[in-house]
């Protein structure tokens, strides 16, 4: 971490960081409680994951908020601008992932009752994994 001049700087750059953070894991657990709906069928979790939608979508604005508010007050170069700028570029990706995971969980919803076969079911575990991988 850089020191700036500026410790309501570094505390701006922090808040900026724990945001992001924050709405990493949640998307992490959206995704992988889709998938875990969908494999085994589990409806209050399905339903967990569409809840928690709108609490993403409001980390992701509230990230935006603060970026933008940095940029104006800071007016930050080099790293800390590309830190900043970075910030929204992945919040926007993490929302994403969030709508994709609230898609997953109505889907495993609407196939309640309807077993998909074995290959299917090690298909869908397996790019679960990678994706949680990669999400990671």
């Amino acid at each position: 971490m850089t020191d700036h001049i500026s410790r309501t700087f570094d505390q701006e750059l922090d808040g900026l960081r724990r945001l992001v953070a924050e709405m990493g894991g949640l998307g992490e657990r959206m995704l992988a409680d889709a998938t875990t709906a969908l494999m085994r069928e589990d409806a209050k979790r399905a339903q967990s994951v569409i809840a928690t939608d709108p609490r993403l979508d409001e980390l992701q604005r509230k990230i935006e908020d603060t970026a933008v508010l940095v940029l104006m007050r800071r007016q930050p170069v080099a790293n800390d601008l590309r830190e900043v700028m970075a910030s929204i570029r992945i919040a926007n990706d993490l929302e994403r992932i969030g709508d994709l995971a609230k898609n997953i969980a109505k889907r495993s919803l609407k196939l309640q009752g309807h077993m998909l076969s074995g290959s299917a079911m090690g298909g869908i575990e397996a790019l679960s994994r990678l994706a949680q991988a990669q999400l990671k």
